[in-house]
């Protein structure tokens, strides 16, 4: 990936899913807080997640249990990295519908969803 390819993206993510308060109408200032609804960081923690999206297709979710989900929808395949397990450790849960995985996502607490709606529902393997 070029450089100007990442700046653009990086770009595109911000508008999409932040504000950067205490920053120029042109945001030149790299400096500010970003926040989202619920979410507030810095500019290393969007762009941590922004990897983690782009490169690694996984999204950090904030829930006390989970650490990242991914969902491949052409597998029809959900990852879940748990907070408690080792980082390169994850579970793949397999036919799992892309409506389920949408409502994971909006789901307010995912630990809940995932104990009632995902957990001794659908087939399971765990990478190392």
């Amino acid at each position: 990936m070029e450089i100007k390819e990442f700046e653009e993206i990086v770009c595109e993510f911000v508008q999409e899913n932040f504000e950067v308060t205490g920053c120029r109408e042109c945001h030149e200032t790299g400096n500010g807080e970003i926040v989202n609804q619920d979410y507030t960081g810095s500019w290393e923690k969007a762009l941590e997640e922004l990897f983690e999206r782009v490169f690694n297709n996984r999204i950090k979710v904030e829930s006390s249990n989970l650490e990242y989900v991914s969902y491949n929808e052409s597998k029809e395949e959900l990852s879940i990295w748990f907070k408690s397990r080792k980082a390169e450790e994850y579970y793949v849960y397999s036919k799992f519908p892309v409506t389920v995985f949408s409502e994971l996502i909006d789901s307010k607490s995912k630990g809940v969803f995932f104990q009632k709606s995902i957990r001794n529902i659908y087939d399971v393997d765990k990478v190392d």
